[in-house]
């Protein structure tokens, strides 16, 4: 908008284009017609009006991004054949359980691929809208721009929802009576006790094939129903099993672990440590430049990880067992967590005192978006852990105060939900599960209730189920921090003392 007294002297003997009587004295830019004071303030309240609208419409299709991006053991025998049999019926269960929980990321990547792109475009126009409104710089001109962007968005989020089949024939077709064989070893001069236990064993094989077929049969009848059980499947991780005796341990006093379905890595007194899945330590890399965080890259199939400086991200290859520098920030940062192609950083700035977070895309290492206080953490407080969830549509975090607290985090990291930790915990380190579930591990601080004696600090576990339900594991005295990661989903590796340990789920 413009004073016509400022831009010409001629219009002072034109009237107002609305109501033809009083003469005209500001011209709107936007759609070039000549008003008199008093239409012209009805114009730009209409036009308020408008953009209230618009700002409406803008609110209810953020809500509607927000709510879519959060979407019997065997008897135990003292038999030795029937506890391996036990053993190899819970090792198939795992791998079941395994690649259930593949299909039920690859549905999750699928729905939520072409998420971020609307969240992205909305961003921008929020960006765009709220400077004009408080500079009074919007025209008719602006408007419609606005809601066509805003309708084209939506059309994209109707049109790019997908259809997902899921395909069973391969597991239909096993032959469940063949996968698992007992044999008889024979014995000299036994050959009619051996034919007679054959002939048994074959009436045992074809009563257990009718009954596979059976299953299979009733199997396929499901399968061609609607299949909405897959979303409905969770993980069982049963967090009390690390109360019982480790599977594994190595002589190793590992920190700042991270962990693939197949590799470990730990550092520990100036050492870069590759464990395998059985234990078995595959190479030890020199390594001067110390560790804050690590986390496994599934894209880039390569961990990466802080060192103490801070400023310099590095990247270890499992195959070539090289370590490279990747990326130097400008500022120190010192916590990392990935989710396919992206990549988050947070550290704190001691100088203003308040903690970052920052998202990078990883195929070349761009830029994305970051987050200050308020919105990453209140000024003053530390972020002390930062992971992704096992699909990547929310992020946890350990926010340090006068009391810590779990935080869970959307895309646009709004929070989600908030659980302040126990006083006398600290020391935190956070672990992502499969489902949406998180483990935190801590040391605990019980006071003595005798002068002569000193206070006791115990290993506590938080643990948050699919439904956000919170178990509370002690576990044991322990003078040194519990550092933690997941293999393969179902395996917890504990550095704690001078060892790793190793505990199925």
């Amino acid at each position: 908008m413009e004073d016509s007294s400022n831009s010409s002297n001629n219009l002072t003997s034109r009237k107002c284009g609305i109501c033809s009587k009083n003469p005209g004295v500001l011209v709107c830019v936007g759609c070039n017609l000549l008003f008199c004071r008093q239409d012209y303030n009805d114009h730009r309240q209409k036009l308020s009006r408008e953009l209230k609208t618009i700002l409406s419409e803008r609110d209810l299709l953020e809500q509607k991004l927000i709510a879519a991006a959060t979407t019997a053991v065997a008897p135990v025998s003292s038999s030795k054949i029937l506890g391996d049999i036990e053993q190899w019926e819970n090792d198939m269960h795992a791998k079941i359980r395994a690649a259930a929980d593949c299909a039920r990321e690859k549905v999750d990547y699928l729905i939520n691929k072409d998420k971020d792109e609307p969240v992205r475009r909305l961003k921008a126009i929020s960006d765009d809208i709220h400077p004009r409104i408080s500079d009074d710089e919007y025209v008719e001109n602006d408007l419609v721009r606005w809601r066509k962007e805003i309708q084209r968005i939506q059309n994209a989020i109707t049109e790019q929802v997908p259809t997902i089949t899921l395909d069973t024939k391969q597991s239909l077709s096993i032959n469940w009576s063949r996968i698992i064989n007992v044999q008889q070893m024979k014995k000299p001069n036994d050959a009619l006790h051996s034919a007679t236990s054959m002939e048994k064993l074959t009436k045992i094989s074809k009563k257990t094939d009718v009954q596979i077929a059976t299953s299979v049969e009733q199997s396929k009848k499901n399968s061609s129903r609607p299949q909405t059980a897959i979303s409905e499947h969770k993980l069982v991780v049963n967090i009390d099993n690390i109360k019982t005796e480790p599977k594994l341990r190595v002589n190793i006093r590992g920190m700042y672990l991270a962990a693939s379905a197949d590799h470990l890595i730990c550092f520990s007194e100036q050492k870069l440590h590759l464990i395998d899945a059985s234990g078995n330590e595959k190479m030890t890399h020199v390594w001067n430049h110390g560790a804050t965080d690590a986390c496994w890259s599934e894209f880039l199939k390569q961990f990466l990880f802080f060192g103490s400086n801070g400023a310099q991200l590095y990247a270890f290859d499992v195959e070539t067992h090289k370590v490279r520098a990747v990326q130097k920030f400008a500022r120190a940062r010192s916590l990392c967590s990935c989710s396919r192609e992206k990549l988050i950083i947070s550290g704190y700035d001691h100088d203003t005192t308040s903690s970052c977070i920052e998202e990078y895309e990883l195929t070349n290492w761009k830029y994305i978006q970051e987050w200050h206080p308020p919105h990453s953490a209140r000024k003053g407080e530390i972020i002390r852990q930062i992971r992704f969830s096992s699909t990547g549509s929310q992020t946890g975090l350990i926010i340090e105060s006068n009391r810590s607290r779990f935080e869970l985090r959307d895309q646009l990291m709004r929070i989600l939900r908030s659980v302040t930790l126990d006083e006398n915990s600290f020391d935190f380190e956070l672990l992502a599960f499969p489902n949406r579930q998180y483990l935190i591990s801590s040391r605990e601080r019980i006071k003595s209730t005798k002068l002569s004696e000193s206070d006791t600090l115990n290993t506590k576990f938080y643990f948050f189920d699919t439904d956000g339900r919170l178990k509370i594991v002690r576990w044991e005295k322990n003078s040194s921090s519990t550092h933690i990661a997941l293999m393969n989903q179902i395996c917890l590796v504990t550095g704690v003392e001078h060892e790793l340990r190793f505990y199925d789920l």
